[in-house]
């Protein structure tokens, strides 16, 4: 059993702990961190797992955490109130049990997802594997939300708040942790085209673009009758080519632009303040055709999916190289599709 920790002098860990019966445990030994420690004065969710690397059929270990107190840097990466990611290395635990558990990195402290709410995954495995000596598939599950962030306009409107992300099946290739969120089928994920209006639904972006996202009104706004949009479509026109670009000023649009190896997302979602901005941006490692998931290479273009389930939006660049958690509110839950 492995344990987030913070020690008295405000320094983040993790504890390993053991039993032989699931009730009784020792008293636990600290998971020291061989090279470049991600930091934070609280390690909270940890997950720790043995994968087989694909490029290189080498086992690995990947410990998951979440690390409260690290702060934004001026680029990409860190810029949410906590922060999610990965290590990738070996983990050596002496024979004497108080002897401290060592976890040597290979790959230095890495984001799990470059949208604004994503924190506290658990990782679980099918129950069953294909034989006796096939590894069991790691499923990952994300909490859409982020502690402390608590103003979402569906506490008021619905009485609920936060979600989980669609389950993300792991992999680990060339050192990098992928993600593949496991999707309904046929019509229970319609992949949809420009003009599109609906509430569950895929987009593919296949070259560079974009994708705009537009709401009717924010959840819980007191703006009442229809947008241009839907007067439009009510008349049998195009809403997509009709609607304005501007809408209601609490109209919620969630825009995802695909450009080279530049990946970036905004949004304006009323009622919904982020003081750690609304844009967020990554830059795709080049990719090749025989690298799976955005690896090194060059050549062929990057592609996105752009998931919609209602409030919850998960972007996923090169079938899980990267993805963004977002979530905005649309009054009705639908959302206007243009590319």
């Amino acid at each position: 059993m492995l344990l987030g920790a913070r020690t008295d002098d405000d320094r983040g860990t993790a504890l390993l702990h053991f039993s032989r019966d699931r009730r009784t445990w020792d008293a636990g030994r600290e998971l020291v961190i061989d090279g470049p420690s991600p930091g934070g004065y609280m390690w909270e969710c940890p997950n720790l797992l043995r994968m087989t690397d694909a490029a290189t059929g080498a086992a690995a270990d990947v410990l998951i955490l979440s690390p409260q107190g690290i702060r934004a840097d001026a680029g990409d990466v860190l810029r949410n109130r906590y922060q999610c990611g990965y290590l990738v290395g070996h983990l050596e635990l002496p024979d004497a049990p108080d002897a401290a558990a060592a976890f040597h990195v290979t790959t230095p402290f890495t984001e799990l997802d470059h949208g604004f709410e994503f924190y506290a995954p658990q990782v679980f495995t099918d129950a069953t594997a294909a034989d006796a000596t096939s590894q069991r598939r790691p499923v990952m599950l994300g909490w859409m939300g982020m502690p402390e962030e608590d103003d979402h306009p569906t506490i008021t409107a619905e009485g609920w708040l936060h979600c989980l992300t669609f389950a993300r099946e792991l992999s680990l290739y060339d050192g990098r942790l992928l993600q593949s969120p496991v999707l309904p089928s046929g019509d229970d994920l319609p992949i949809v085209g420009d003009g599109h209006v609906g509430d569950v639904f895929r987009v593919r972006l296949d070259s560079d673009g974009v994708v705009e996202l537009r709401g009717t009104t924010a959840l819980g706004s007191s703006t009442t009758g229809s947008t241009a949009g839907e007067d439009a479509a009510a008349d049998g026109a195009d809403s997509a080519d009709s609607a304005d670009s501007t809408g209601p000023e609490d109209a919620p649009l969630v825009t995802v632009s695909l450009s080279g190896d530049r990946v970036t997302v905004t949004r304006r979602t009323a009622g919904v303040p982020n003081h750690f901005g609304d844009e967020r941006a990554t830059t795709l490692r080049p990719r090749g055709p025989s690298t799976p998931g955005g690896g090194t290479g060059s050549g062929a273009a990057h592609h996105l999916d752009v998931i919609v389930d209602r409030s919850a939006i998960e972007i996923i660049a090169d079938d899980g190289a990267a993805l963004f958690s977002v979530r905005a509110f649309s009054a009705d839950g639908a959302w206007t599709v243009r590319l």
